[in-house]
């Protein structure tokens, strides 16, 4: 029996506007908790999103749908000019918190600028990231403890982990494997634990992968569940809005066949604990 988490990064308005809310209900119908990792603040920079553009472009080109294809042009054109904080939906973070699911943090106070920089940032820059993000949802949730951290991009260093540590994180996702059996890297109070079912190379979001690449609803069911049957951690990747809405009939499908085939479908810091309890 596998244990199985679903990671979902909240990294647009949509994401948190329209599909956190499918999410919980899914969550509640179908008796499954899922992890949520919440951005506290904006969602792009235009100056980095372009430069981004030009610093990406001769990198592998694993096939993903751009911003435009998964959000439309209303939407796209809404988030570049408004570019709302994410703690503008402060129902919507109250319901994960008050949900079975757990409630984590994705990078500081602009994920851009994170995917941009945070590999470069000194100590004190990434510990103030990480605490301006935990100040912003406890304006919203005063006793919020965060256990679990999500890199925007998995973008990392070792300043980060360090910051991440002594801020009082218990765990990070920061990194992604093509299928690897072993996801845990423990130190203490404080773990690793990587994604290993995305598209590679790159870590792309699973379901936004699949449907980048033409696979048809039974290809993208059948690798899923292979990997469910071959890996006894699943942790596997994708965005509220896409998964939720875009792809929402194929989510419930896969979430119900991995239960009736005996598995069971955990929170991180859930499947951690397990891990330490059995060494």
């Amino acid at each position: 029996m596998a244990k199985v988490a679903f990671r979902f990064d909240i990294d647009s308005h949509l994401c948190m506007r329209d599909g956190v809310p499918v999410l919980i209900d899914m969550s509640e119908r179908l008796n499954v908790p899922f992890t949520f990792y919440v951005n506290a603040g904006r969602a792009i920079s235009i100056k980095d999103t372009l430069l981004s553009l030009i610093k990406h472009k001769h990198e592998e080109d694993t096939k993903k749908l751009s911003a435009m294809q998964k959000l439309g042009l209303k939407e796209y054109a809404y988030a570049a000019i408004v570019n709302p904080r994410m703690t503008r939906y402060k129902e919507n973070i109250q319901m994960i918190y008050r949900s079975k699911c757990e409630l984590g943090i994705h990078g500081g106070m602009n994920h851009s600028h994170w995917y941009m920089y945070a590999e470069k940032w000194n100590y004190e820059k990434c510990r103030s990231e990480l605490l301006a993000g935990i100040s912003e949802i406890r304006k919203i949730i005063p006793d919020y403890e965060p256990l679990g951290f999500a890199a925007p991009g998995f973008v990392t260093s070792d300043n980060v982990e360090k910051a991440l540590k002594d801020v009082g994180f218990k765990y990070s996702s920061n990194w992604h494997s093509n299928g690897s059996d072993e996801i845990f890297s423990d130190f203490g109070e404080y773990s690793t634990i990587g994604v290993n079912l995305c598209g590679e190379p790159g870590g792309v979001a699973y379901w936004e992968y699949a449907k980048a690449n033409e696979w048809t609803d039974e290809q993208t069911i059948n690798y899923f569940m292979h990997m469910v049957k071959t890996k006894p951690y699943i942790v596997v990747f994708d965005h509220p809005y896409f998964a939720a809405l875009k792809e929402k009939s194929l989510l419930e499908h896969i979430i119900c066949q991995v239960k009736d085939e005996g598995n069971e479908i955990v929170t991180m810091s859930d499947m951690i604990m397990e891990r330490r309890k059995n060494g």
